[in-house]
């Protein structure tokens, strides 16, 4: 069966703010993978496209590259994703972003980083796609959001809702090899506002 892995990368913002003392870990906002999987399907209602559930396991691998991209302080995409997820699939993609916004509220950011995708011809494709699943992993550090999205067309998994199934052969992919362009540091006008740049 064809494959096909897209993958298409969103910077919306990579500023990091160090603070006197050690930085904290990033956490984990499961509340924020919530409204993502909302925001989504109802875009995708809106085209007429049913809705993706969220699949457990995808959003594990994308809660580990959102902590990784954030350790790292740099945005890009998981070389490994199709090789890590264990289930069957035809189809996957991936929007990976980071979003600064001083102060900003978790539902607000949540927004800002949707609409940013949605307002890109590339992570909307991926967005509108041919998928019935989704693994959205969020983090935030401090004013720092850092937001990976997995989308998968294949059998729900039972832990899922789905329905078991019998055990049967499993393909072996590598990914497309699209990667996001290297990161250039830029002006940020205003360092009090959210800022947005896309790659």
């Amino acid at each position: 069966m064809f494959r096909q892995l897209r993958t298409v990368a969103l910077l919306v913002s990579a500023l990091l703010v160090l603070s006197a003392g050690a930085a904290s870990a990033a956490e984990v906002v499961p509340e924020a993978e919530t409204m993502f999987l909302d925001l989504l399907n109802a875009s995708r209602a809106e085209e007429g496209h049913g809705p993706m559930t969220m699949n457990t396991e995808l959003s594990g691998i994308a809660r580990d590259w959102s902590h990784v991209m954030q350790a790292e302080d740099r945005m890009y995409h998981n070389p490994s994703y199709s090789q890590q997820y264990t289930g069957q699939w035809e189809a996957m993609g991936e929007n990976v972003g980071t979003m600064y916004w001083p102060g900003g509220q978790t539902q607000q950011m949540v927004e800002g980083l949707h609409d940013a995708f949605m307002n890109s011809a590339g992570h909307r494709r991926n967005i509108m796609g041919d998928y019935n699943q989704a693994g959205i992993g969020v983090v935030r550090h401090g004013d720092d959001m850092w937001v990976t999205v997995n989308f998968l067309r294949g059998e729900v998994p039972a832990q899922d809702g789905g329905q078991a199934e019998p055990e049967v052969e499993r393909f072996e992919s590598a990914p497309s090899g699209d990667e996001a362009p290297a990161e250039q540091p830029e002006e940020r006008p205003n360092a009090d506002k959210p800022y947005y740049s896309r790659r």
